[in-house]
């Protein structure tokens, strides 16, 4: 099939590598234009634009996606088939009514749960045990279309949002190219979704960070892991910054005496140790505002706290 390739951030690259790798023609690829990324600011081009140089297939990166120009040579490509993954954008109808057959995309949540921006990172932050991808039929409703397929994929003790969407995406893209034989066989079913279920996964900001001390211990650990590397989370300690970059669950008795948030053992082996809604962390690795990042050992070795202190 001649298929156009939408996609941007990491999540989309495996997909696009395995559709080019297989019978399927690649007619071009669109992305977003390549912006200013990373702690200093830099203009960067986004992984799948990366990718399609590396391919050598051609590159729309339109500044507006309804550019009267830009719809006109996406027109004149003919292509059976359009592939959205993690492209940025939402497409209007004169888009998706286009290609000969579909616009087909690649969702990292078992839908209805988790529409919208960061299904990945939500499920862990929410202590879900499993996800899955979904291939569905995009529709002008936010991840509302048609279902053609789905898997689940388990979410393992010390998942990081890293590394499920490493596994999200490449399972997806495996799962693509079966929706992709099965429409080329006409035998695709879609499955209309039940709206009484969704739920939603909102775009995170820098303040879905900020760790609230009276947290369980377990969810307070699954916020860490799921929100690594961005937003990331924090706290503050004298009125400055201290991310938190890995922690553990803290077993044992001594904490009667703490509140949520307050330092309850300062310890070179165990690190940083702070009371929580129902038990305590240790924070293991860290980084101080205008530091780099650290162990908790070395941190401590600069920096003279005492037990009782609070963190905010």
């Amino acid at each position: 099939m001649n298929i156009i390739f939408f996609g941007t951030s990491h999540f989309a690259v495996s997909a696009l590598k395995k559709i080019a790798a297989s019978e399927h023609h690649v007619l071009a690829v669109v992305t977003q234009p390549d912006r200013k990324r990373g702690r200093h600011l830099k203009v960067l081009a986004a992984p799948v634009k990366i990718e399609a140089e590396e391919l050598k297939i051609p590159i729309f990166q339109p500044e507006n996606i309804s550019d009267a120009g830009f719809i006109g040579r996406l027109k004149a490509m003919n292509a059976d088939l359009f592939v959205i993954v993690a492209f940025g954008i939402i497409l209007k109808n004169d888009i998706l009514n286009m290609p000969r057959s579909y616009c087909l995309n690649v969702h990292g949540s078992l839908l209805p749960k988790y529409r919208g921006a960061a299904p990945v990172k939500w499920a862990i932050v929410n202590g879900d045990k499993v996800t899955g991808v979904t291939i569905m039929k995009v529709s002008r409703q936010l991840d509302a279309g048609d279902i053609l397929l789905q898997e689940e994929i388990e979410i393992t003790p010390g998942e990081t949002s890293v590394s499920l969407e490493r596994k999200l995406a490449d399972k997806g893209a495996d799962l693509l190219l079966e929706g992709i034989k099965l429409i080329e066989r006409g035998k695709a079913l879609f499955k209309e979704q039940n709206e009484s279920d969704a739920t939603y996964a909102p775009k995170l900001t820098k303040h879905d960070g900020h760790i609230d001390w009276k947290m369980g211990t377990l969810a307070m650990l699954d916020r860490i892991r799921g929100l690594k590397p961005w937003p990331g989370t924090y706290t503050f300690l004298d009125s400055h910054v201290l991310k938190i970059i890995e922690a553990e669950a803290v077993l044992g008795e001594g904490l009667s005496g703490f509140k949520p948030g307050e330092i309850a053992a300062v310890d070179d082996e165990k690190g940083l140790i702070v009371k929580t809604g129902d038990g305590a962390v240790s924070i293991t690795q860290l980084q101080l505002e205008g530091k780099k990042r650290m162990s908790a050992r070395v941190f401590l070795r600069g920096h003279r706290l005492e037990t009782g202190k609070k963190l905010e």
